[in-house]
């Protein structure tokens, strides 16, 4: 792929970068570092897997940015693919930094210092809410009612499960169990969600960076599926990855009060969300993972007398 990336800061900028480094990559993207013999010096370029997705990740980018405590990158230029680059690409600015969700050596109470900050970006973000209700960005008719939105969303979420199942990659106790939660959507969602909170929709480890010297949190990369949602929606990130080592998820519900129903929405949104992932990004699942996901949600499930 580094081909592409040659030929799309060439197109772009007139020029072939001097070097191209690649930076890793997820379900849905591969990204380059591309040193340049001019300014701007270094540009990040993501070449995405799926079409759309680098017109998508622009807009979260630029609303996230607008509110944002900690640095994110700025976007310099989108492509869209075409018969001389097959990929969508999205060129922005590069941040100094090391993947907070490596191993991270430093005392439990710097951790939780740098965490802090972390989720003081997070609250932020949560913060930002949109008076015309829930749902994408700059969506033409924002929905009023959370439940309303999210329903939809779960429930293409759970066709895209059925094809997994009928598919043999999903196993049919998972299926099941996620059918059974759907059918009492109501009852998972009995609460009223009063605030359409902008949310990160990937707020983990893995896309927050840290400074060389690990002193400080130097950016956030990486939004994905960014909308006005329940913010509880983003919590169940928090403990991807190391997460429990910064104390995420503690911090947050020590600075916001989670709701009642927090435990049972948290499993419902991890075990939906994740499954759609595995979908769209045609990924088999990690069937261990999986299953311990749908257990947390059947004990859930159980706890408040839904099954």
């Amino acid at each position: 792929m580094e081909a592409y990336v040659n030929a799309v800061i060439e197109e772009h900028y007139h020029t072939l970068p001097l070097s191209v480094k690649a930076l890793g990559g997820g379900f849905y993207g591969r990204v380059f570092l591309a040193v340049l013999p001019e300014a701007p010096f270094r540009v990040v370029i993501k070449l995405y897997l799926y079409p759309g997705l680098a017109l998508q990740e622009e807009t979260q980018l630029n609303l996230l940015h607008s509110t944002a405590l900690l640095p994110m990158p700025k976007v310099y230029f989108v492509r869209v693919n075409d018969s001389l680059i097959p990929y969508d690409a999205l060129a922005m600015e590069f941040l100094e930094g090391i993947n907070a969700g490596g191993e991270i050596r430093l005392s439990r109470e710097d951790m939780k210092k740098l965490g802090a900050v972390m989720i003081d970006n997070l609250i932020a973000w949560h913060n930002t809410c949109n008076p015309e209700g829930f749902g994408k960005i700059n969506a033409p008719s924002p929905e009023k009612d959370w439940l309303s939105c999210y329903r939809r969303k779960a429930g293409e979420d759970l066709k895209k499960a059925e094809i997994l199942y009928r598919s043999g990659k999903l196993e049919k106790d998972v299926f099941s169990l996620m059918d059974r939660a759907y059918e009492r959507i109501d009852d998972v969602f009995y609460l009223p969600v009063t605030k359409a909170s902008l949310i990160h929709g990937d707020y983990n480890t893995w896309n927050l960076l840290l400074s060389e010297d690990l002193s400080r949190v130097s950016g956030v990369i990486d939004p994905f599926n960014c909308c006005f949602a329940d913010a509880e929606m983003d919590l169940y990130q928090l403990d991807n990855a190391n997460g429990r080592d910064y104390g995420l998820l503690e911090q947050y519900s020590q600075r916001v009060r989670l709701s009642e129903n927090f435990a049972l929405k948290n499993c419902f949104y991890e075990l939906f969300t994740e499954l759609m992932h595995y979908h769209d990004a045609h990924v088999d699942p990690i069937v261990p993972r999986v299953a311990e996901e749908a257990e947390a949600l059947r004990i859930q499930l159980v706890r408040f007398g839904i099954i």
